[in-house]
Order: structure tokens, then C-alpha cells, then sequence
């Protein structure tokens, strides 16, 4: 990937020994400092310190530093490459001679945690995201992630029943019509074999007819034609002799074509199936993959922000605001409240230290020695020492 600048400036460094800090990232990635320090007099001196994490959730150490002195023979200097998993920062302290002005840039290898996710990465993030930590009822969440949910959970994630509805039942409702519907059709197919139920019933009225048909004037007077036709329309025919004759079995295809092709107009009593149908019909074309896609995406995010959920977290990236600059994340790890310890910031603290350590000093020999600020404008430490010059007591000004 190519090198892209996270962070960089012309700034006039502090000077007295007191670091500034560069820049501070987090993005894991390979890292490169570069200095303008051409601005280097001789009798100047200081110090570049780059630190770094070994683990989030750590304190970011020393990793390296890299001292200078007097005029720069070769004035841009360059880090090495410097390969980072969690935080890094770059400090640069002008110990001896005037704060000089610097021209600074720190490149990053990859993506630039300063920039905003492009639309692709968001939706990798989406749909890579798993799902079982967005279990919330009736959620999209739920209807993807849910290995236990079923087909009627799935649905009505996406699609509202027409009110007084419930279409996934009244399905499950028809069905078991259908059911029934197949049984009896079946159990009609074993009644009309030879030997089923209807079977018996026509040979018993066989019987009868013939009974009858040796009473030539009794079946005269009964039928009054050799032949008749009981109904207009059907295909049951009775002849004098033979019993019924020309009956025509329904098969099951023709009985279910009759079932599904019989109108509902006439089937739409209370809790029935003509009505659930016909209730069903009026929910009118589902939505197609894309519409509820379009619809996904379209949907404004203000009105799933819930606690844990995607559009929370969207609205919180969209909220970020503009990072803070170099000068004030500086300004506030040094003032952090109790950075150092109970009651010191980190300014404080090394006020304090630069004092005793680089500050003049007064009394020596004495009890009472004093030690001023690095300007000699205030007694930073007053120590009562005893004989052997252990510290009894210590007066502390940190303003």
C-alpha cells in the first residue's frame, strides 16, 4: 500500500528540556518520521523519543530515541520504519539552546486512521458484523442472525400483516384443508375399487334391478323405457338387466383442479378458508429482494438507535466530530488530573523534577535547601534536610 501523511507541521519547540509531543496515532500499521532540522545552531542539543504499546489497554514506553547536537550536517532526518499494533507517539525535546522551528511529517502505510470509512468498508462491517449479538425481537438482526428463527419470524421481519391478519397461519390454516382434503380424496379411490364401500352398494342395487326386471310389468311400470337417464348432465346410466352402468370415476388431479378452481365468492363464511384467502388476496403483491433492499438502506437511521444496534452505532461514527489537534491532545496528557500520581499532573510533576534536577539550589550545607524553577523565578522544593542530609520535610509550588 502506498505512504500516505497522518500527521505533520512547522512548530518552534520548547526550550529547557521540555518534550513536544508530535503526533500521537492508534491506527495498527508501519510508521515513518521525518524532521526538517536545518533551523540547528551549534551548542543546540536534544532528543527525538518515539514510544509505542506491546498491547492495548497498556502504557505506551520508550521504544526508541535518537539524540542531536550543533548544526545538522544532513538536515532531514528520517526514522527507520517503525511497525506498530497499537499506539505511537512522537516527541522531539530541545534540551540546550533557543525552541528552533521544526517542519515535521509522520507517514502511515495503509489506512489513514484519520480518515472517515468509505461506504464499502461500512458495509463490509455490516454484513460481516455476527448477528447473534443483535437478537432484539422483530429486528432485521434477528431475522438474519437467528439460526432458531422460523419461516413466520423471518417474514414478518420484513413484511406487516394487513390488520386482523395473520397470513404465516392462515397458510399453516389452508394447508391442513388441503390435508384433509387429500385424505378423503384417497380414501374415495379405496371405496370405488372392486370391493370398496361404493362397490357393494351398486352390486346390492344390481341386485335389486334384477330382482326387479323379472317382474316384466312391475319394471314397466317402474321405469316405462328400457333405458333411462337419471339426471340431465351426468354420466350414471340404468339399464334393465345390467345394474348401473357408465359410472365415471374422479381421479384425485380432477378433484383437486375442482377444489382449487371452485370460486371463493361463495366459500367466505366466518373462519374459513375461503376467507383467510380471500383476506390474504387483499395484502396484495409482496415486496421483491430488491424493495426490501431499497427499503433496508433507505430506512432513516434515527428510529433504530438502540442500545447495541447498528444504526447506534452508525449515528456515533457520523458523530465523531473533527479529531483533536497535536496541541491539544499534548495539553491534555499533561494536564490529565492525577496523571502521575494522587494530586500531579504530568506538567506538575515535572516541574517539580526539572527544579531538583536542572534548577538552582540554595542552602546547601544547611537544613534548608532550595531549589529553584528553570527561569529562577520561584522556589519549587524547599527540603528540611537533617545532618545526613535525608529529607524531613518537603515544601512543593507547582503553579
Amino acid at each position: 500500500m502506498a505512504w500516505s501523511e497522518v500527521g505533520g507541521t512547522t512548530q518552534t519547540l520548547t526550550a529547557g528540556g521540555t518534550p513536544d509531543v508530535l503526533d500521537t496515532e492508534t491506527v495498527a500499521g508501519d510508521y515513518r518520521l521525518t524532521i526538517d532540522m536545518s533551523a540547528f545552531v551549534n551548542g543546540d542539543t536534544g532528543l527525538i523519543t518515539i514510544a509505542t504499546k506491546v498491547r492495548t489497554g497498556g502504557t505506551s514506553r520508550v521504544l526508541a530515541q535518537y539524540p542531536f547536537a550543533n548544526i545538522q550536517a544532513n538536515p532531514n532526518w528520517m526514522s527507520p520504519v517503525i511497525a506498530v499494533t497499537t499506539e505511537i507517539i512522537v516527541t522531539v525535546t530541545q534540551i540546550a539552546g533557543t525552541g528552533r522551528s521544526i517542519t515535521w511529517s509522520l507517514y502511515f502505510e495503509g489506512f489513514a486512521g484519520s480518515s472517515p470509512p468509505t461506504a464499502a468498508a461500512i458495509a463490509d462491517a455490516v454484513w460481516d458484523e455476527d448477528a447473534t449479538a443483535h437478537q432484539i425481537g422483530g429486528t432485521f438482526g434477528q431475522a438474519i442472525g437467528d439460526p432458531g428463527a422460523s419461516t413466520e419470524t423471518l417474514y414478518k421481519a420484513i413484511v406487516t400483516d394487513p390488520a386482523g391478519i395473520n397470513i404465516a397461519a392462515d397458510v399453516i390454516a389452508v394447508k391442513a384443508v388441503d390435508d384433509a382434503v387429500l385424505v378423503d380424496t384417497n380414501e374415495l379411490q379405496t371405496d370405488w375399487t372392486n370391493g370398496g364401500r361404493l362397490d357393494l352398494l351398486i352390486d346390492a342395487i344390481k341386485a335389486i334391478t334384477d330382482e326387479l326386471a323379472s317382474a316384466a310389468n312391475a319394471a314397466s311400470a317402474v321405469w316405462a323405457s328400457a333405458i333411462r337417464l337419471l339426471t340431465a348432465g351426468t354420466n350414471i346410466v340404468l339399464a334393465k338387466g345390467t345394474g348401473v352402468t357408465g359410472f365415471n370415476d374422479p381421479t384425485v388431479g380432477a378433484i383437486a383442479d375442482q377444489v382449487w378452481d371452485e370460486s371463493i365468492a361463495g366459500h367466505v363464511g366466518a373462519g374459513s378458508t375461503g376467507e383467510a384467502l380471500t383476506n390474504a388476496g387483499a395484502a396484495g403483491v409482496p415486496p421483491t429482494v430488491g424493495a426490501i433492499a431499497d427499503a433496508v438502506w433507505d430506512e432513516a437511521i434515527a428510529g433504530h438507535a438502540g442500545v447495541g444496534s447498528t444504526g447506534e452505532a452508525l449515528t456515533s461514527a457520523g458523530g465523531a466530530g473533527t479529531p483533536p489537534t497535536v496541541a491539544e491532545i499534548a495539553t491534555e496528557v499533561y494536564d490529565q488530573a492525577n496523571g502521575v500520581e494522587a494530586g500531579f499532573s504530568l506538567r506538575q510533576a515535572m516541574r517539580l523534577m526539572s527544579s531538583v534536577l536542572v534548577g538552582k539550589m540554595s542552602g546547601g550545607g544547611s537544613t534548608t535547601n532550595a531549589f529553584r524553577d528553570l527561569t529562577d523565578n520561584v522556589t519549587r522544593v524547599s527540603a528540611i534536610v537533617d545532618e545526613d542530609g535525608n529529607r524531613t520535610a518537603v515544601t512543593k509550588d507547582t503553579s
